[in-house]
């Protein structure tokens, strides 16, 4: 008997099940954050499919979840679909060995890294892609892709701070704005004061940020970090007024609403987007 015969897990069936006949179980190993972006990770599902199968074993006329519970209310709570790929195996003996399988399921993924997320979005958009279609097409915020497009062009300790997870990509560019940091002109020597600052923005709102960056651009010498958080946060902001119609107000509100803003804030935000795609 071959090796990979011994093992303890014993697949049955790989097909699709009905989502109504599967049950949750209190043996899944994973119990925080369950929900949390699930209508982002439901859309990106949505849009490419099940690449990886749910793990469950019959359980009478049912099915009892083993691995996949994200996917499973995704399909259940989000997209409203019926039925759900699954990996039929056979009951284990022993509740532990159901502990263990959930266990080592949630333990065997590792979130992509902020330099691989880098790298793939890069890379498309020196194919082409343009910055709209990259964040459809990966369901990411145009904001989050302008930012790592851009990253390249931060200093190097900075630029190694976001791939550590210490600062995001959008508080690196800022401050690399703000700062005059310019590669390949701009001595190195500066990243540790573009990296203080970046991480000073960590905690601003994104309109202070900008206000952050175009304080730094603006001005005619250097301002040290403090100064320049400070007149970021205190820097005065213009109205705007927007005729929209009623169709499009309902977007707004709908959109607003899924953000947890006002509906100003997201006109502002949805502005922002278009001049940093657009490369304004």
């Amino acid at each position: 008997m071959a090796e990979e015969d011994e093992v303890i897990i014993k697949v049955i069936d790989t097909r699709k099940i009905s989502v109504d006949s599967i049950d949750l179980s209190h043996f899944e190993a994973r119990t925080d954050n369950v929900t949390k972006n699930l209508k982002r990770f439901a859309e990106r599902i949505r849009k490419m499919g099940l690449i990886q199968p749910i793990v469950v074993y019959p359980k009478g006329e049912r099915h009892e979840l083993l691995d996949g519970q994200r996917r499973f209310l995704a399909h259940k709570d989000e997209l409203k679909w019926s039925n759900i790929l699954a990996m039929i195996i056979e009951e284990p003996e022993k509740d532990m060995i159901k502990r263990t399988i959930s266990w080592l399921a949630n333990e065997a993924r590792l979130q992509m890294t902020t330099k691989d997320k880098m790298r793939h979005i890069v890379h498309m958009y020196s194919e082409g892609w343009k910055i709209p279609d990259i964040a459809e097409d990966l369901v990411m915020k145009q904001t989050e892709v302008s930012a790592m497009i851009k990253l390249p062009r931060v200093p190097d300790v900075v630029r190694q701070a976001v791939e550590a997870g210490e600062i995001d990509a959008d508080a690196a560019v800022r401050a690399t704005d703000a700062k005059k940091f310019i590669k390949g002109v701009t001595s190195e020597e500066k990243g540790p004061d573009v990296l203080a600052l970046a991480k000073k923005m960590t905690s601003l709102t994104k309109t202070q940020r900008r206000n952050v960056a175009n304080t730094g651009q603006e001005s005619d010498g250097e301002i040290n970090n403090d100064d320049l958080i400070e007149e970021g946060i205190n820097r005065s902001t213009e109205g705007l007024k927007v005729d929209l119609d009623s169709s499009e107000m309902q977007r707004l509100g709908t959109y607003s609403e899924g953000k947890n803003k006002t509906k100003g804030e997201a006109a502002a935000d949805l502005i922002v987007q278009g001049l940093d795609s657009s490369g304004d």
